[in-house]
């Protein structure tokens, strides 16, 4: 299967991230374009044929993934010459989808999920459209899609009023697409999907289905889904985009036979306030703080380590590590 993401939009509501100085697919989310999370989870479905539609900034996009050889992808591009609306921008890549089914998705949104579930709903209903969707506690942003116990389309409801929530699914702008779907998008003039042909289809009767998608799915359209994105990635909740983790750590050998452990309400505040008091001293700053016969440094943000040569040692310095943090609060 091949894939349609639709790139070309210009990030109004994400102006703050933005700047106006890059697409909205290309902000990046802990450190990597969102555009390069879809391209990866789509690889990882095993869709490797994939075409970008782009308006804004074009080149932005062009010059960082190339022909996609470096993600292990064919990534083809169609430019918009003037605005085609989402269906009309699917239309212009008639000759890259071919004679069969697709997918199509939004170039803002965050994924790593499994959709062979949406392309087996699909051919199984024979369906025109099939839409991915994803439960939403509050839905109030989203376009809703009611469905039958065959997870055929019954209603849509686009961002509904809380009286109005008859659902907690929405529209993720995940679809799989039937080639027959070019034969009811206009030309000549810009489309939408979710507003226009869709209710469209549903109007004339034709077969649309819908099925949850597995995994994670967040549109980053807005400042605080796009903050909300990154504490996602980082928190690890993407399982196929883990943050990378520190190799552990063993022990630091020990300096000197005596050692006394502090607790303390911020490790880094005392290690300047020692360090300033100790600076005269002749103390040695590259791997904690080293004065002769002691050595002190921190072991986590809330717990210092005084080693010293002797027991009276490690106490006159553990004794001036609490007076100074005493000062310090």
């Amino acid at each position: 299967m091949k894939a349609i993401i639709l790139a070309g939009g210009q990030g109004t509501r994400l102006r703050s991230v933005t700047g106006g100085q890059i697409p909205k697919p290309m902000v990046s989310v802990a450190g990597r374009p969102v555009l390069e999370y879809l391209l990866l989870t789509l690889r990882r479905n095993g869709i490797t044929e994939i075409c970008c539609t782009l308006r804004t900034l074009p080149e932005v996009i062009t010059g960082y993934f190339g022909s996609g050889d470096d993600l292990g992808i064919n990534l083809h591009y169609s430019i918009e010459a003037t605005p085609l609306g989402t269906a009309g921008a699917v239309a212009a890549c008639r000759d890259f989808a071919g004679d069969g089914d697709f997918l199509v998705c939004c170039g803002d949104a965050l994924l790593d999920c499994e959709l062979e579930g949406l392309a087996d709903c699909h051919r199984k209903n024979k369906a025109v459209a099939t839409l991915g969707l994803y439960e939403s506690a509050v839905p109030l942003s989203f376009g809703l899609c009611v469905t039958d116990s065959r997870s055929r389309v019954c209603a849509f409801v686009e961002k509904p009023r809380w009286e109005q929530v008859v659902t907690n699914r929405i529209n993720t702008g995940i679809y799989v697409f039937s080639p027959e779907i070019f034969a009811h998008i206009p030309k000549g003039r810009p489309y939408d999907i979710g507003s226009e042909l869709l209710p469209a289809l549903l109007r004339e009767g034709k077969r649309l289905c819908a099925q949850p998608i597995e995994g994670y799915w967040r549109d980053i359209g807005e400042g605080e889904s796009y903050y909300r994105a990154n504490l996602d990635v980082l928190s690890g909740r993407l399982p196929h985009f883990a943050p990378p983790t520190r190799e552990r750590q063993e022990p630091p050998a020990r300096r000197y036979p005596c050692a006394i452990r502090l607790r303390t309400a911020d490790a880094a505040r005392l290690m300047a306030a020692l360090s300033a008091h100790m600076m005269e001293a002749g103390a040695d700053f590259t791997d904690g703080l080293s004065i002769p016969d002691a050595h002190i440094a921190p072991r986590s943000e809330k717990e210092l380590l005084v080693e010293a040569r002797d027991d009276a040692t490690a106490e006159r310095y553990a004794s001036l590590c609490r007076e100074l943090d005493e000062d310090s609060e």
